[in-house]
C-alpha cells in the first residue's frame, strides 16, 4: 500500500503531461483528434505496462514480448506523417522513461527532463508549424498567364477561380501542352486555416 499512492501519483502526472503535450502542442497545430486519442491511451498502456513489470515477478523474456507487441502494431487504414510518429514516439517514451525511472531517483529531476522536453516541444512547434502560409498544388489549364511578365494576372484567376489570395510565391512544374496545362505550386496565407497541406 505504502507504493501505491506514489506510483498513482506518477501515473496521473505521466498521463497529464501527455495530455498538456498532445491537446495544447500537437493539436494547434493542425493535429487530428484521433491521434489525441491514440497518445493519451498508448501511454496509459504503457505506463500500466511498465508498473505490472516493476511491481510483479515476471520473466524478462515475457517483458520483453510485451513490449514486442508494440513494434508490430500498424495503421494501414490511413498513412502516418513524420510528425504523428514523432508525437507517438514521445509519449511511449514519457510513459516508459517515468515509470521505469528507479525509486531512488528524485521526482524533480523526472520534471526537469519532462521540462525540456516540453520546451524543445513547444518551442519547434511555434517556429516551425505556426506559420499560417500553406503550400497547395494545382493543376492549371491557362498556359498563357503563366508567364512571368503576367503573374498579376495569374494571381487575380486563382482568386477568382479558386477563392485563393494572399498569394506569396508561385512556382509553375510540368507544363503539358497537349492538355494545355501546367503543375502549379503556391504559397498563400492561409489566415482561417481552412486549406490543408498537400
Amino acid at each position: 500500500m505504502e507504493l501505491f499512492i506514489p506510483t498513482f501519483l506518477k501515473f496521473c502526472y505521466s498521463i497529464s503531461f501527455v495530455f498538456i503535450l498532445a491537446r495544447f502542442l500537437y493539436y494547434p497545430g493542425k493535429g487530428q483528434k484521433e491521434y489525441v486519442f491514440t497518445y493519451i491511451l498508448l501511454a496509459t498502456m504503457i505506463s500500466l505496462l511498465c508498473i505490472l513489470i516493476l511491481r510483479v515477478e515476471i520473466s524478462f523474456g515475457l517483458a520483453l514480448g510485451i513490449f514486442a507487441i508494440f513494434s508490430l502494431m500498424r495503421y494501414r487504414t490511413t498513412s502516418i506523417s513524420p510528425r504523428e510518429m514523432t508525437y507517438m514516439f514521445i509519449c511511449a517514451g514519457i510513459a516508459a522513461k517515468n515509470h521505469l525511472a528507479p525509486p531512488e531517483i528524485e521526482f524533480y529531476r523526472i520534471l526537469i527532463t519532462d521540462g525540456i522536453i516540453l520546451l524543445l516541444v513547444g518551442a519547434s512547434e511555434y517556429f516551425l508549424f505556426r506559420s499560417k502560409y500553406t503550400n497547395k498544388v494545382l493543376v492549371y489549364k491557362n498556359l498563357e498567364l503563366i508567364h512571368p511578365a503576367r503573374r498579376s494576372e495569374l494571381t487575380e484567376d486563382l482568386n477568382a477561380r479558386y477563392g485563393i489570395s494572399q498569394i506569396k510565391k508561385i512556382k509553375v512544374g510540368r507544363i503539358d501542352e497537349i492538355k494545355n496545362a501546367a503543375r502549379l505550386e503556391i504559397l498563400f496565407e492561409d489566415t482561417d486555416e481552412s486549406n490543408l497541406d498537400d
